[in-house]
């Protein structure tokens, strides 16, 4: 099986909570993008984009890219992840993180809300999805260490 390039590897610009990495612009609210194996799983990495990156990148992109809600949890790419010691880009290098082996992290954020929503194709047939949306950022996480600056 040949592998899929991936974004977080190819793309040109540093990976930070709010530049995009494709063309390097600072953008207030990117979108931001979990980018999966080559079998389609979630991975724990975090593309960030403008919208017109967006557009233009991922869907031709041959790996999937699952769109993340604006507020929704991600260890390294959250704003109290900023001055973190454990951040490395948009990733948590916290041994605590399952993603790192670890039993899990408590992150602490509004009560998201759930919702399903129907609706008709323009073939007319029966439709409907669901989804999480979040009330606010995270406003803390039991692994955040702050660096300290000399």
């Amino acid at each position: 099986m040949a592998r899929w390039p991936k974004l977080s590897e190819d793309l040109p610009h540093p990976r930070e909570r709010n530049t995009c990495q494709n063309c390097g612009t600072q953008v207030e609210r990117p979108k931001r993008w979990r980018e999966c194996d080559d079998e389609d799983k979630p991975r724990a990495t975090v593309v960030v984009l403008c919208t017109p990156c967006s557009n233009r990148l991922i869907n031709p992109h041959p790996r999937l890219y699952m769109d993340m809600p604006e507020d929704q949890p991600v260890p390294g790419a959250m704003v109290i992840c900023g001055a973190c010691n454990f951040r490395d880009g948009l990733t948590c290098k916290h041994p605590d993180l399952t993603y790192n082996g670890g039993l899990g992290l408590k992150i602490t954020y509004p009560q998201p809300v759930m919702y399903h929503a129907c609706g008709r194709s323009k073939s007319g047939k029966r439709t409907g999805w669901s989804g999480v949306m979040y009330q606010g950022p995270p406003t803390d996480c039991a692994g955040l260490k702050p660096a300290i600056v000399k």
